[in-house]
This record gives C-alpha cells, sequence and structure tokens, in this order.
C-alpha cells in the first residue's frame, strides 16, 4: 500500500493525475488507490490558510499623502474554492503560482490605499483601510480559484524622522 494508495483527510481534497494530466473527480476523504510510479495525488486542505507577510519602511515600504514612509505588518486568510479543486489542479502547476498574484496584487492594493491619505489618517483608521485592502483585494483576484476571507492589518511603523517629528511636537506643545 506505500506507493498504491494514498488517505486524504477530512480536511482535504484530491486530485489524481496521471503521467501530468488531471483525471477523472475530485478525491473526497478517505483512502484512494493508484498506479505506483504513474500516478500521483495531489491534496489540497480546504482549511483557511493564513498569510502573514511585511512591507519594511525601507524602499519595500508604502508612502503615505504626506510622504511619510510606513512600514505595514498585515495577516491574509483564504482558502482553496472547494468547488473548483479540479480546475486548481489544471491551472496552477504548485502553491506558489496562487500565492504569488495574490501577494503581488495586496502589496500594489495597500501602498495605494496609504498613498491616498495621510500618515495619521491612516495611524487613526486601520480598521477601515483594512476594509478598503479587503475588498479591493476580492475584486482584483476574482478570477483566481480561491475564496478570500479575511484581511486585517496587524502592526504599522514608521521612519525614524517621523518619530523624531511626534518628540519635537510633544516637547512644543508642553512648552507652551
Amino acid at each position: 500500500c506505500i506507493n498504491s494508495c494514498t488517505v486524504i483527510e477530512p480536511t482535504e481534497r484530491g486530485v489524481t493525475v496521471t503521467l501530468g494530466q488531471v483525471k477523472g473527480d475530485v478525491l473526497e476523504p478517505g483512502m484512494h488507490f493508484k498506479a505506483p510510479f504513474v500516478t500521483t495525488i495531489k491534496k489540497y486542505d480546504i482549511t483557511p490558510i493564513t498569510y502573514k507577510k511585511s512591507l519594511g519602511i525601507g524602499t519595500d515600504g508604502a508612502i503615505t499623502s504626506d510622504k511619510q514612509t510606513i512600514g505595514v505588518d498585515y495577516e491574509l486568510y483564504w482558502k482553496y474554492n472547494e468547488a473548483s479543486i479540479k480546475d486548481i489542479a489544471q491551472r496552477y502547476s504548485n502553491k506558489d503560482a496562487i500565492y504569488d498574484p495574490i501577494s503581488t496584487a495586496l502589496k500594489e492594493i495597500i501602498k495605494d490605499e496609504a498613498g491616498r491619505i495621510s500618515i495619521a489618517q491612516f495611524i487613526n483608521d486601520q480598521t477601515a483601510v483594512s476594509s478598503r485592502v479587503y475588498s479591493r483585494l476580492k475584486e482584483r483576484t476574482s478570477y483566481i480559484p480561491v475564496e478570500i476571507t479575511q484581511f486585517s492589518i496587524t502592526n504599522l511603523d514608521w521612519s525614524d524622522d517621523y518619530d523624531k517629528a511626534i518628540r519635537e511636537t510633544a516637547r512644543i506643545a508642553q512648552e507652551i
């Protein structure tokens, strides 16, 4: 049974790949037999996947409308569209082929949203920014057979220059 069967767990779905071609229907949980060395079974976890990334403050960072560079830590939750597992197996050679367009779109949208508002607005209204990013990402990646379930900004960071400006403003306010 070592090379002739595969177990699909309850949180997985699978597809049979014979000589590089996706064959048959989506495999439900259970034990499935296959021809050794000729057939493989690709498994797809259908539970939500957490994608945690950061835009650094440097050249990768987002620039606000008041020309402040900010770093953004964020989390994205998505899952494979269960009804499209066979399509996913046929269209995407590996998980990176799905991650890459989502990641690229997400970075561009975050940077665009940051460029529309000041750093103070971004800091004070992270929930609204997260909501706009989530909506735009769902729309922009609608051609990818996954379901974007949640997006949130988990941390913001800004340049040392902005930190110094905040301290200077506080010092001046205290003197007055």
